[in-house]
C-alpha cells in the first residue's frame, strides 16, 4: 500500500487515525497493540509471506536483545561472541536477499554456465529493518538502550510509518515515546502538524518527483540500449534524476513524518536541503541524515573516525563510502557511487587538514554550493545506471562526445543555421515545446531546492526530534492559521490530482 495511493490515503489513514482516537477514549485494546495490528496490515497488503520473515527477524533479535540484558543484570561480562553472531546473521540474511542473485549470476558468468537456480525474491524494507535492529542490539550491549517488552520492540521495528523506507530511528529516541501511545494527547495539533507535513511531502512526490521522473527514465532508458546521448539530452536526465531521487525520497520520509505525528510520535528528520550544501561533507550531514547517522556511529567511528592519522583516515572514509554504497544495491555501479563520493570526502578532509577551511572566490557561498552541486549530481549517474556501459553513455553525453542535438522547429530561428554549420549540431525529433517543458520542470525544482526553505525551516515550532545545528529559521513558518489551512488544502489536494496520472512507487522501496 503505497502512502501515494486512494487506497491509503482515503481509506486505511483516515480509519486508522478514528479508531485510534476512539480508542484513546475507550480504552477497548492497547494503543501498542492497535499500531501493531496496523502495522502488520500495511506490510502485508504488498505481499503476505514477506511478514514472516520480517516476525522471525523482530524474534530473533528480541530474544538476543533479552539474552544480553539478563547477562548484564547478572554482573557477568557481555559476551563479545553473541554481538559477533547476532549481528552476523543479521548481515548474513540481508546478504542472502539481497545480493545472492548478483554473486550467483557473476560466478556462473565467470565459469561460462547459465544461472540453474530461482531469483530470490528480496524482502520489502529488508535493508532499513535490519539496520534498524542492529542498532538496537549494540545499544543493548553498550547500556544504552534498557530492556523493553516485546510489544514495544515489536512496534519499535514494525511501525508503518517508517518501515518501508526509513527514517532509520535508534531505539532510544522512539521506544520511549511508544509508551505514551497509552497517554491522551493534543488531538487538533497532532493532526493538524501531520497532514500539514503530509500534504507537503506529497506534493513533493506527486507533482515534483514524478514530473522529472520521465525525462530520466528516458534518458537512462536509452543509454541502457548502447544509443548515443546527446549533450541536452544528458544533462536533461542527469537533473532530473537528481531532482527526482531527492522530491521521492524526501517527501517520503516526510509523508512518514507527517503520519506519526497524527499519532503523537516524533520521527527523527531525514533531509535538510542537502542541495544547499557548501561541500560534500556538508552533503552528508544532510543528506539521509539516520543512514548517515547509522554508518558514522557504526563503522566510522569503531574504525577510529577521525581520531586517527590522515591515511587512516582516508581509509576509514573510503571503507564507509563504498559500504553505503553496498548497501543500496547489488552492483557494481553502486559501488562507483560510493566510492565517488569517498574520493570527494577524502578530497575535502585532505584539504581541509592542509589548507584551512576552504575559501571561495567573491561569488561567495552560491560558488562553493554550485561546485557541490555539481560533484553530486555527476555521481548520481552510476547510482542511477543499470549498467558500466548505461554509465559511460550518459557521462560521453555530458561532455559532449555525441554533440549537441537540437528538437525540431528550432532550426527556423534566427542563428540556429550559423550553429548548424559548426557541424556538431543538427535537429532532432522532439518537438521544441516537448523539450521546454521538461526543462521547464527541472528550472522549477531548482528553484525550490535552492530558494525555498525545508520542512525541519516550516515546522521549526513543531519541534522534530533532530534539528540541524541552530540554522532553522525561516522568514515563513507554520502556524494554526486560516492562510496556511488553505495553503494546506491546497497542496493536498493539488498532490492528489497528481495520483490521477500514475501512482508511481517510491524509489527507496528498492533498496
Amino acid at each position: 500500500m503505497l502512502f501515494n495511493s486512494f487506497q491509503f490515503i482515503f481509506i486505511f489513514m483516515p480509519s486508522l487515525l478514528v479508531i485510534f482516537y476512539l480508542n484513546q477514549k475507550f480504552k477497548v485494546v492497547s494503543g501498542v497493540n492497535l499500531m501493531i495490528g496496523a502495522s502488520v496490515m500495511f506490510y502485508s497488503y504488498y505481499y503476505p509471506p514477506y511478514l514472516l520473515i520480517i516476525l522471525v527477524s523482530v524474534l530473533f533479535n528480541f530474544g538476543v536483545g533479552c539474552l544480553l540484558e539478563r547477562i548484564k543484570n547478572g554482573r557477568k561480562q557481555l559476551p563479545q561472541a553473541l554481538m559477533v553472531f547476532a549481528i552476523s546473521a543479521n548481515l548474513l540474511a540481508l546478504g542472502y536477499y539481497k545480493y545472492f542473485d548478483f554473486f550467483a549470476s557473476e560466478m556462473s558468468r565467470l565459469i561460462g554456465l547459465n544461472p540453474i537456480f530461482d531469483a530470490v525474491a528480496l524482502p520489502l524494507a529488508i535493508s532499513f529493518f535490519t539496520f534498524q535492529q542492529i542498532g538496537y542490539l549494540v545499544d543493548t550491549y553498550t547500556g544504552r538502550q534498557m530492556h523493553v517488552d516485546f510489544a514495544r520492540y515489536a512496534l519499535f521495528i514494525l511501525f508503518f510509518p517508517q518501515l518501508i523506507a526509513g527514517p532509520i530511528c535508534q531505539a532510544r529516541e522512539l521506544i520511549p515515546q511508544l509508551a505514551k501511545l497509552e497517554h491522551k494527547r493534543r488531538f487538533v495539533a497532532n493532526i493538524s502538524v501531520g497532514l500539514a507535513v503530509f500534504s507537503l511531502g506529497l506534493f513533493k512526490k506527486t507533482i515534483l518527483a514524478d514530473s522529472v521522473s520521465t525525462y530520466a527514465d528516458a534518458v537512462f532508458g536509452v543509454a541502457e540500449t548502447g544509443a548515443p546521448i546527446d549533450f541536452i539530452a544528458a544533462w536533461g536526465g542527469a537533473l532530473s534524476f537528481t531532482f527526482q531521487i531527492y522530491f521521492d525520497f524526501s517527501g517520503y520520509s516526510e509523508m512518514a513524518l507527517g503520519l506519526a505525528r497524527c499519532i503523537g510520535i516524533r520521527l527523527p528528520l531525514n533531509f535538510f536541503s542537502p542541495y544547499k550544501a557548501l561541500d560534500i561533507i556538508d552533503f552528508w550531514r544532510r543528506w539521509h541524515i539516520t543512514l548517515s547517522r547509522f554508518l558514522r556511529d557504526h563503522i566510522y567511528i569503531p574504525l577510529g573516525g577521525n581520531r586517527v592519522g590522515q591515511t587512516r583516515l582516508m581509509v576509514n572514509l573510503m571503507t564507509v563510502m563504498v559500504l553505503g554504497g553496498i548497501w543500496h544495491g547489488a552492483g557494481y555501479t553502486f559501488i562507483i557511487w560510493g566510492a565517488l563520493h569517498g574520493v570527494y570526502l577524502v578530497t575535502t578532509h585532505f584539504y581541509k587538514s592542509n589548507f584551512g577551511q576552504m575559501r571561495w572566490t567573491w561569488l561567495g557561498p552560491k560558488t562553493a554550493m554550485t561546485w557541490t552541486f555539481f560533484l553530486v549530481v555527476i555521481a548520481w549517474i552510476p547510482f542511477r545506471s543499470e549498467s558500466f556501459s548505461g554509465m559511460i553513455a550518459i557521462y560521453q553525453g555530458m561532455i559532449g562526445w555525441n554533440g549537441v542535438v537540437l528538437p525540431s522547429g528550432l532550426s527556423r530561428f534566427s542563428g540556429a543555421e550559423a550553429l548548424l554549420a559548426l557541424g556538431f549540431v543538427q535537429t532532432d525529433v522532439i518537438p521544441i515545446r516537448e523539450l521546454a517543458e521538461r526543462w521547464a520542470w527541472i528550472a522549477v525544482c531548482w528553484v525550490v531546492v535552492w530558494f525555498c526553505p525545508n520542512i525541519s525551516q516550516i515546522f521549526r515550532k513543531a519541534s522534530f526530534i533532530q534539528t540541524y545545528s541552530n540554522r532553522v529559521a525561516s522568514r515563513i513558518e507554520f502556524s494554526f492559521s486560516g492562510i496556511w489551512a488553505i495553503f494546506i488544502a491546497l497542496t493536498f489536494f493539488i498532490g492528489v490530482v497528481g495520483m490521477l496520472s500514475a501512482q508511481k512507487e517510491f524509489l527507496y522501496f528498492e533498496f
